[in-house]
């Protein structure tokens, strides 16, 4: 989201004054190019500093709030040409009109002074709050967007890094059964047909981890980080920093309605005189522009909770996405565990036997059991980061 310009009166850019001969700044005039300067100098420098980690986006917003900010503290260097009538013209110099036969004065003045306005010094702070509301926004829209760009993958990457580990601790095993089979084959022990069957399993678990390896690689490839916070948290941020923004940034706009403008400066006549201007005005279409201020701020809030475009309720949506995954993933869990403690019994009653069978069959079991481990091991990794992501079911065991 761009951070809004503030639509009310700024200083525009003065012309450069006219050169006046004979005139040159005295007193605190000579030295207020200096103290203005230290002035603004202090002024912007008490903007948040950017953090080392901060982003491009907010980096980018709170350099156009200080160039703004900038614009808003500083007095505008003005220069004015007054031309009194002919006939009646007030003596500049009193204020007064001259003497009935006296010589009419000059009938062109020129004057050169600053303008400073209090409202947009007070504004000045206010754009560079408005800078920070947006960033903070920004971060916690993109903290929600890593999430949903996620989508069906979410907690996939982590319950595959536990597969993949998995897998790969296990290589020595199906390599030392399939050695096992190809002896017994040399030896005239078993039959190739045996050994083929082996092989194929080997070859499944190959196919496993190196689809498990393709994965992984894909998800590691999008770049997106696991949000900290669960979703329910995160479409909370987004619409309480949104709606932070909102507020600071109508409250800059609700101060178009006020003017307060001191301007002072010089004015030549005989030698140096000086004149200032206190200026105070309202505009009478505020306590309207208050109201609709009021009302759109409200109108923002009930958008952020429902709209379906709007971050939160994506994000909302996805939770229970998650959640309904969650519990197939937690049925397909207990599908596994049951396959496993079928495959677990055999074992045990195959390694009772005494067989000329028995070392094939148990080379079988032992393979299937590292793939049906596997799946065991994702299966559970997934159901934590989902219940991690979409909450805990009621009534679920910890760790899934």
């Amino acid at each position: 989201m761009d951070l809004p310009t503030p639509i009310g009166p700024r200083h525009r850019k003065a012309p450069r004054p006219p050169s006046l001969p004979g005139i040159a700044p005295r007193g605190p005039f000579r030295r207020s190019p200096v103290v203005l300067g230290a002035l603004l100098g202090a002024l912007l420098g008490a903007a948040p500093a950017a953090a080392a980690n901060e982003s491009i986006y907010c980096r980018k917003v709170r350099a156009r709030a200080v160039g703004d900010a900038a614009l808003l503290f500083s007095p505008s260097l003005q220069a004015q040409v007054l031309k009194f009538p002919r006939t009646g013209a007030i003596d500049p110099s009193t204020m007064t009109l001259p003497p009935a036969g006296s010589a009419t004065p000059s009938q062109w003045q020129g004057r050169a002074g600053l303008a400073f306005s209090a409202v947009d010094f007070y504004k000045g702070f206010r754009v560079l709050r408005v800078a920070d509301a947006d960033c903070r926004a920004h971060d916690a829209e993109e903290q929600a967007q890593q999430l949903l760009l996620q989508g069906d993958d979410a907690g996939r990457l982590e319950a595959l890094d536990r597969q993949a580990a998995y897998l790969g601790g296990q290589r020595a095993a199906w390599e030392r059964i399939v050695a096992e089979s190809d002896r017994r084959v040399a030896e005239q022990i078993t039959t190739l047909v045996d050994a083929r069957d082996v092989h194929s399993r080997r070859a499944q678990l190959e196919r496993k981890a190196l689809q498990v390896a393709q994965d992984l690689q894909r998800l590691r490839s999008r770049g997106l980080a696991t949000p900290a916070a669960p979703p329910a948290r995160l479409a909370h941020d987004v619409e309480e920093a949104a709606l932070g923004f909102e507020r600071e940034a109508s409250h800059v706009r609700t101060l178009d309605a006020w003017t307060l403008t001191v301007t002072g400066g010089v004015v030549p006549t005989d030698g140096v005189d000086t004149f200032g201007i206190v200026s105070l005005g309202v505009n009478l279409g505020a306590p309207l522009r208050y109201t609709r201020e009021a009302r759109y701020l409200d109108e923002r809030a009930a958008e952020l909770r429902a709209a379906r475009y709007e971050v939160p309720d994506q994000v909302r949506r996805l939770q229970s996405q998650l959640a309904g995954a969650r519990d197939l993933a937690r049925r397909e869990l207990a599908v596994v565990e049951a396959e496993l403690a079928s495959l677990t019994s055999t074992r045990a009653v195959l390694e009772r036997a005494d067989a000329r069978t028995v070392p094939h069959s148990l080379a079988v079991v032992e393979l299937d059991l590292i793939a049906i481990e596997a799946d065991r091991v994702y299966l559970a990794a997934l159901i934590g980061e989902l219940d991690r992501l979409a909450g805990p079911a009621p009534g679920a065991a910890e760790g899934g």
